[in-house]
């Protein structure tokens, strides 16, 4: 801890030919007060018995490097977290996070989620992030990351079944490479909640890419007051189809008659914030195929 930084911090330098001996229980230093300690002339030892020459306990710095956002790196330096307080995220630290909860914590850079790899639930939900990758965090079972401005998101070798990303900006390719990166599940195990009706510009997902998550296995659902199976762009309704149905609610959206259970934004199927004729053109391309 910081004792041991302390430590180091107080070694004279040694001359590269008569360097020192240092000799410690290899728990109690990381890798970065090991390679302090050589940069000072010193080879660090483990103390047991039979011990060799000691790179240090994995750990890292908990410093603008490893953790560009200052807010999560506020949250990871908590005492927690870094249980010690010694300004190092140790792995035995890391891995007794089993859940994390980042939720409107003004985050917008999750870099250095990757060393906690147990943990299992993790929210980061009404942040500021434009990316996430938790494709190392590879026991991550339920991810909510709702309401950010998600335009990239890989979950690829990870264990998610629950994960509610509605309230994002994740369209075109980069919704299928997302898709993609869904694992597989039996019997439809895994539920993905992917559009809010109360949110636009919200995340685009067409047919395609929900017959994608459908053939892995995921519940693919949308949020209007309650949860509701969606078939993808064009499902106004929320009755997991797409056809003349939705066409007729947009029109009923725009004349102000809005259906019960229905949220006007339902209708802004082109995602320009309003709904209005240009929807309906849109709407007729979806029905045509286009």
């Amino acid at each position: 801890g910081i004792a041991m930084t302390n430590l180091i911090n107080s070694l004279p330098n040694r001359p590269s030919d008569d360097r020192g001996s240092l000799y410690v229980d290899y728990t109690n230093i990381t890798t970065v007060q090991v390679q302090k300690a050589r940069e000072k002339g010193w080879i660090v030892y483990d103390c047991k018995p039979g011990g060799g020459e000691y790179d240090g306990a994995p750990g890292w710095e908990i410093n603008s490097t490893n953790f560009p956002d200052a807010k999560f790196r506020a949250v990871v330096a908590a005492s927690d977290i870094d249980t010690d307080r010694d300004g190092f995220l140790r792995e035995t630290e890391a891995e007794l996070v089993l859940v994390l909860n980042l939720d409107g914590k003004n985050i917008s850079n999750l870099t250095g989620i990757e060393y906690f790899t147990e943990l299992s639930k993790l929210r980061c939900c009404e942040n500021n992030l434009t990316s996430l990758d938790v494709s190392k965090n590879t026991k991550l079972q339920e991810l909510y990351c709702y309401r950010n401005r998600l335009t990239t998101l890989n979950v690829n070798n990870t264990a998610v079944k629950t994960l509610m990303c509605y309230g994002n900006r994740i369209s075109g390719r980069n919704m299928t490479n997302f898709v993609k990166s869904l694992p597989t599940w039996s019997g439809n195990d895994g539920n993905l909640y992917v559009c809010d009706d109360n949110v636009s510009p919200d995340n685009v997902i067409i047919a395609a890419q929900v017959n994608t998550a459908k053939n892995k296995g995921w519940n693919v659902k949308k949020y209007s007051n309650v949860y509701k199976p969606y078939a993808g762009q064009g499902d106004v309704n929320g009755d997991d189809n797409i056809n003349k149905n939705d066409l007729n609610v947009i029109v009923k959206i725009i004349m102000g008659e809005i259906p019960s259970g229905i949220q006007e934004l339902a209708g802004d199927v082109n995602n320009d914030g309003k709904v209005d004729a240009a929807d309906v053109v849109k709407m007729v391309d979806i029905l045509n195929g286009n």
